[in-house]
């Protein structure tokens, strides 16, 4: 089994050459802070972000499974299947 990692910042997407080997199923989780502090403005950054991304892994993989937590006060879990 053969595992890559990667980190990207807020403001990046990840370039398409990273996941050439990379097996045809993937599983993403993505953590968004939604408490007041974070700001309206803030969130959708990280919204803009994680969109951003996804679309960039459904055209790289076969079948994709992204989940979405949201937390401030209490935890929130979205799941996605493509």
């Amino acid at each position: 089994m053969f595992i890559r990692r990667r980190t990207f910042s807020l403001f990046s997407v990840p370039d398409p050459n990273f996941f050439q080997d990379c097996n045809s199923t993937a599983e993403v989780v993505f953590i968004l802070d939604s408490s007041s502090s974070v700001g309206q403005d803030n969130f959708q950054q990280m919204r803009l972000f994680t969109q951003n991304v996804t679309t960039q892994l459904k055209s790289e993989y076969e079948h994709l499974n992204v989940s979405v937590i949201t937390f401030s006060d209490n935890a929130q879990v979205y799941a996605l299947h493509f």
